[in-house]
């Protein structure tokens, strides 16, 4: 098979067009002056509009000085115009070499920014609004990469598509495990792009009762946090995972301390036992030296009472959520790309190998350390035949097994929202591109976690993307992707999209919901199959028996933990409250002389 790589082509892709600016004025903050352009596919399906776009728009403050490591702070009003025609800073990230090309702009702190694709910035058109968050692990990536321009989700499917950029690394989770440094501000300002959206969005032909979030990876679990989180519940209507779910959330105050305080040292930061000493002395730090620490920090989301009042699967289990619809999916080889990083010794052989000492080693890496739960994961995943082969390939079970838990990550969300008698839609995305995201395509790549964006994007139509070929196969799966994600944002339903008046269209390929107990997935590929309980036998194994296996066999240093936690929330949540509420009480209860 012949590839060519996605990220080549920023260097040669082209724009035949003459651009008109398109001015738009905020009630509150300003003017923006963004670009009417011309987009153009000459092939069937031809189409030829203009599409008004808006780059580096400014959600937030910068978060600099004493505003880093603060929750975001909403932008103020600005002087004169603003020009909207270029992608601004992207946020500090470390900078991963497989996909240099794709981060282009330069790095700053201040790269809160947001950019708009629009069929016409005029207020009154109502168009359905895709918030796209990207993913990266919350350590890299960017929201102005050019494989997430959304001119022909505009031009294609009449949909407002805004891209952002937040926050990464310890710029954007560190914690100090308290009300000092509490982390998530990386979450925070995904929130406040949301808020910013919600307000300005009509403005720009948008409407504001018609907000979609949809990410990849971090992303996906970016737009379940949202989904969890009552102070994001009503910036949106629905959510579109993609290889992605909200469980990513972490509940080690301790280990988050250590962790800030350690990089503290790292930056001069020395004999401080307080957050506040910690937290005055890391906002004095010049940028570029404080960027280099942060970018090597260990962090992410981690429960801090606010945002996320308790840990996911509690708020899901205690149906606390946002009752939306929801579409999930992965693709089918999904851990391959985990497999590039913890192979990544062997380089990109056509020929990786995994002896039996290297599989059992990275069963401990997904057991926890309990060798119960690896024995089970080796019974499920090793083929018995060359199990006393100690130098037979488990190169392949390793990714199969890290792929299921992705699919199977998001198996506790879907069964619950499919309980609750919303509608879910999930896939998995089973066809392999011609045209790569990856910059080196080993043969065992197979279907990888990101090779759907293409699609979802619509690459195939766009101008920087024409030195390319895409089959004709390409094309119509494109077509059936856009058309699946933006009927979605219009009305909810992946086969029912229509006009902005509300008339419905029923357009093959149809996808059913997911329901209990056929659990129907999609397979996006080619021919579109339907397949049930996709997974099902490895997923009860990863969502059944697991948890209990473990639940037997852990240590009781986790039980402890567990009653730690719970504490937590008492000291955390409930006392305060008590406290207030009692100050209260006794405020207009004054004692009797």
């Amino acid at each position: 098979m012949k590839v060519i790589f996605l990220f080549l082509v920023a260097i040669f892709g082209y724009k035949v067009c003459k651009a008109e600016d398109v001015r738009v004025t905020l009630d509150n903050l300003g003017t923006i002056v963004g670009e009417r352009i011309p987009f153009v596919y000459n092939d069937p399906p031809a189409v030829n509009r203009p599409i008004d776009t808006f780059k580096g728009i400014p959600y937030a403050e910068p978060p600099v000085g004493n505003l880093r490591l603060k929750k975001t702070v909403a932008k103020e009003p600005w002087q004169g115009d603003y020009i909207a025609k270029k992608f601004r800073n992207r946020c500090w990230s470390w900078r991963n070499v497989s996909f240099t090309d794709f981060l282009k702009e330069p790095q700053g702190e201040n790269c809160l920014f947001l950019n708009i694709w629009t069929p016409e910035a005029k207020e009154g058109n109502n168009y359905a609004v895709m918030i796209w968050i990207h993913g990266g692990g919350f350590d890299w990536g960017t929201g102005t990469s050019i494989i997430y321009d959304g001119d022909a989700l505009a031009a294609y499917n009449d949909v407002v598509t805004v891209t952002i950029n937040y926050r990464l690394n310890g710029h954007g989770f560190l914690s100090t495990g308290d009300r000092v440094i509490p982390g998530n501000f990386g979450i925070w300002d995904q929130h406040q792009a949301m808020t910013w959206v919600k307000t300005h969005i009509s403005k720009f032909g948008g409407n504001p009762e018609k907000i979609t979030l949809f990410g990849q990876s971090a992303g996906a679990g970016s737009v379940g946090f949202h989904i969890l989180s009552p102070h994001s519940r009503d910036l949106f209507n629905n959510g579109i995972l993609m290889s992605g779910s909200p469980y990513w959330v972490g509940n080690n105050p301790e280990g988050a301390r250590r962790s800030a305080f350690r990089a503290g040292e790292n930056l001069g930061c020395v004999n401080l036992t307080t957050s506040e000493q910690l937290l005055n002395c890391l906002q004095g730090i010049d940028e570029r030296t404080f960027a280099y620490e942060m970018i090597s920090t260990p962090s992410g989301p981690i429960l801090d009472y606010d945002f996320f009042p308790d840990m996911p699967e509690n708020i899901i289990n205690q149906r606390l959520a946002k009752p939306c619809e929801i579409m999930l999916g992965t693709t089918k080889d999904d851990g391959s790309l985990t497999a590039m990083f913890l192979f990544v010794d062997q380089g990109f052989t056509d020929d990786p190998q995994c002896d039996r000492a290297r599989w059992r080693r990275n069963l401990e890496r997904y057991s926890g350390g309990n060798e119960y739960v690896a024995d089970a994961i080796d019974l499920q995943y090793t083929d018995w035949s060359k199990a006393d082969d100690p130098d037979a390939n488990y190169f392949y079970d390793f990714i199969a097994m890290s792929t299921d838990t992705s699919t199977c990550g998001q198996e506790p969300m879907a069964r619950e929202w499919a309980n609750w008698g919303l509608d879910v839609y999930r896939y998995s995305f089973f066809y392999e591109p011609v045209n790569s995201i990856y910059p080196r395509v080993p043969t065992w790549k197979g279907v990888a976690h990101g090779d759907e964006m293409q699609f979802v994007f619509g690459n195939q139509f766009q101008s920087q993307f024409a030195n390319l070929t895409f089959p004709e196969k390409e094309i119509t799966l494109s077509l059936d992707m856009m058309r699946h994600y933006t009927n979605f944002a219009k009305t909810g339903n992946p086969n029912e999209g229509g006009d902005n008046d509300g008339n419905n269209t029923n357009e093959e390929p149809y996808w059913p919901r997911f329901k209990l107990p056929d659990r129907i997935f999609k397979l996006h590929e080619p021919e579109m199959r339907d397949v049930n309980a996709y997974r099902a036998d490895y997923c009860a194994l990863w969502q059944r028996f697991l948890p209990r296996l473990r639940a037997f066999t852990d240590p009781m240093s986790d039980v402890m933990a567990d009653w730690q936690n719970e504490y937590s929330i008492w000291d955390n949540v409930w006392m305060p409250t008590w406290r207030t509420e009692f100050a209260d009480y006794q405020a207009s209860n004054p004692p009797c002389n």
